[in-house]
């Protein structure tokens, strides 16, 4: 006869209780006999998985037909559980296994509160919310008249400002007054000063000869002055004595500079014109100012009427943009170099409302430009040239490109170069990337001048100087006096 074992689901045939593990299995009867058969669980595997960022799982094994397991989940900073793949959402949980399975653990970002505040009477904030982990927040803070924005609670100065949302976070926008007023003749000019940069801003039409500080505050610490274009003439000592002031810029009305204006700035650096001719100054307009710290720029083309003009011509350095108009024909930038000089052309982008420009050599940043949608220039890192200047003012605009020459460079030198255009969210829209190599002479303005006598070039206390028809000139062309 013969004997079969069945297992119900879950369990398998071990053997019969004679040891004999044939099933079905064939017998002889000879006598009353019990078989007992015998089974056991089979065994499964449970698996555990979970996105490895957002958390770990743990429970994951072999187990036999019906054992009682533990699993959980984990979730990492920033997450929560919110279920198991099958819908469960008991953690940690208790798992009968009952057959091969794998389980996902799902996890959700958390959400922080983001609350952005001001003083409710100097402007206002948005951004504030509820947001989910890792989400990008962006902030703004709006000043109302009479205020500047200065900076957040934790001294971010960015305005607007986007960042990671990582947990509850709150900020305080940080307003600083404006201070402003009316001076000038029978005031009719304007002054704004910026407690932040520390910088005045005369504006209007009309000229500055009397009331000219009437109303004006904290000149004594400004480090720069702005006189916009609409303003005539500055009367005397309009601005003497102020010893942190640095730059000042002369918009394209200023015609006159009467006496002793600037006398005892000492710690000037930069005057920018914007007046294709020297306004009139007279000769302690600049009095004890330290002509040889401090650069003056003016228009391209306007060098030789400054280096002649009375109040002006007493500066060492008197320096120009030196571009030329150019079309930019194949939308890519390009770099012309000369011995100690490069001249950048790049492409307008419609969107761009800043431009940079690094010049690197041996891969360290040699110079950093930026310019505004315009081409003119709102930042400056530059290598020192041979007067311990920086060079040139700002780019010029061409028809669709902007160019600008850079000057100090080293003779046979290869530099690297990089423009960045960025819109007004700081995304970047173009950039362009290139190397440059210097030529092997440096060129000189005395070089190209007509003489029959071949020019002397000399080193006298680490400066290169050329004699030449019995003069002595820089590199730059500027008469040694």
């Amino acid at each position: 006869m013969s004997l079969t074992a069945t297992p119900d689901y879950g369990y398998h045939f071990v053997k019969w209780s004679d040891g004999n593990t044939a099933n079905p299995r064939a017998i002889e009867l000879t006598r009353d006999t019990t078989f007992t058969a015998q089974f056991a669980p089979n065994q499964y595997s449970l698996s555990l998985q979970c996105d490895g960022s957002q958390g770990i799982v743990e429970g994951a094994g072999v187990f036999d037909y019906l054992a009682q397991v533990q699993i959980s989940a984990t979730p990492a900073y920033g997450y929560h559980f919110s279920s198991w793949s099958d819908g469960n959402t008991a953690n940690p949980r208790t798992y009968t296994v009952t057959k091969d399975v794998t389980l996902t653990a799902n996890f959700a970002p958390n959400t922080y509160s983001l609350n952005v505040s001001c003083n409710a009477e100097q402007g206002s904030v948005t951004g504030s919310g509820s947001y989910s982990y890792l989400s990008n927040r962006t902030i703004e803070a709006i000043p109302n008249y009479g205020y500047h924005f200065a900076q957040w609670n934790d001294g971010n100065t960015d305005n607007p400002r986007t960042f990671e949302l990582r947990q509850d976070t709150a900020f305080v926008a940080i307003f600083a007054v404006d201070k402003y007023g009316t001076c000038g003749d029978n005031l009719q000019l304007t002054w704004r000063y910026d407690t932040g940069s520390q910088t005045l801003t005369i504006s209007g039409d009309g000229d500055l000869t009397t009331n000219m500080r009437y109303g004006v505050e904290a000149v004594k610490e400004m480090k720069e002055l702005v006189i916009e274009d609409g303003v005539g003439v500055i009367g005397n000592e309009a601005f003497a004595n102020i010893k942190t002031l640095n730059t000042i810029t002369l918009g394209k009305d200023v015609r006159k500079l009467q006496e002793r204006v600037f006398y005892n700035c000492y710690d000037l650096t930069a005057i920018y014109n914007y007046r294709k001719t020297p306004a009139s100054a007279t000769s302690n307009t600049f009095e004890e100012v330290d002509k040889y710290a401090c650069t003056i720029y003016v228009m391209a083309g306007s060098e030789e009427m400054f280096r002649s003009a009375t109040g002006w011509k007493d500066f060492y350095s008197i320096l120009a943009i030196g571009a030329t108009e150019t079309t930019v024909t194949d939308n890519n930038a390009t770099v012309v170099p000369s011995a100690n000089t490069a001249t950048v052309t790049w492409p307008v982008s419609n969107d761009a409302v800043s431009y940079t420009i690094d010049i690197t050599k041996d891969g360290v940043v040699f110079c950093r430009l930026t310019f505004n949608a315009n081409g003119q220039l709102t930042g400056i890192a530059f290598a020192p040239g041979r007067d311990g200047q920086s060079m040139a003012p700002a780019a010029l605009m061409t028809a669709n490109g902007l160019q600008f020459t850079v000057t100090g460079l080293s003779s046979n030198t290869q530099y690297g170069y990089s423009i960045t255009a960025t819109d007004a969210e700081d995304t970047q829209v173009a950039s362009y990337t290139g190397t440059f190599t210097t030529t092997g002479e440096i060129a000189t303005a005395i070089d190209a001048q007509q003489s029959d006598i071949a020019p002397l070039k000399f080193i006298r206390n680490g400066e290169v100087l050329i004699l030449r028809d019995g003069k002595t000139y820089t590199v730059q062309g500027q008469e040694v006096r």
